[in-house]
Parts: C-alpha cells; sequence; structure tokens
C-alpha cells in the first residue's frame, strides 16, 4: 500500500513553505513597501501555514482515492488475464501510435 513516511510530509511542508514565504513577501512589500513589516507578514503567515499544511498532507495521506498501489496494479493485471482471450496478446501495449 502507498503512503508517505512523515519524514516526507514534513520535507514536503518545509519546501512548500519556503516558496510560500517568498510570494508572500513579495506581496507584502508591494502593498506595505517596508521590507520589515514584509518580512513580518510572510513569516508570521507562513509559520502557521507549516503546520497547517503538514496536518493536511497527514490527513491526505489517509485518502485512498486517486491512489495507484502496487497491489491494486496486480489485481488489474489478473483480472486481464482471467477475461483475454486465449489468442490475444498484450502487444497493444507496446505498439508505436504513431503520435511522437
Amino acid at each position: 500500500m502507498f503512503s508517505e513516511t512523515k519524514a516526507r510530509s514534513a520535507t514536503k511542508a518545509i519546501l512548500w513553505r519556503l516558496v510560500a514565504v517568498t510570494n508572500s513577501f513579495v506581496i507584502s512589500w508591494f502593498f506595505f513597501e517596508t521590507i520589515l513589516v514584509a518580512l513580518g507578514a510572510a513569516v508570521a503567515m507562513n509559520v502557521t501555514g507549516l503546520f497547517i499544511y503538514y496536518l493536511y498532507e497527514r490527513m491526505w495521506n489517509r485518502v485512498g482515492w486517486g491512489k495507484i498501489t502496487e497491489a491494486t496494479a496486480i489485481k488489474k493485471i489478473n483480472e486481464e488475464e482471467l477475461t483475454k482471450p486465449a489468442n490475444a496478446s498484450y502487444n497493444h501495449y507496446y505498439e508505436d501510435d504513431g503520435d511522437l
């Protein structure tokens, strides 16, 4: 089953918050026109955002919708094997459709 480690969720949260702090800083600087005020606003907004995003990621980690696990893939292959005619092949998965 697919799931993320807490370390992966925390790393993603921290890196995303760095992007968000930069974004918040640039927007705040535009409105406040003072670097220290803009920096303070950006940091304050994003410190709380770090924890909220971490919890959000952990919550989504519990949701199975949209995940393709190894077990799901194996089950699908097995189902195809059961319904495949005896003379059929899987070559259509590998054929070049000419779109490239």
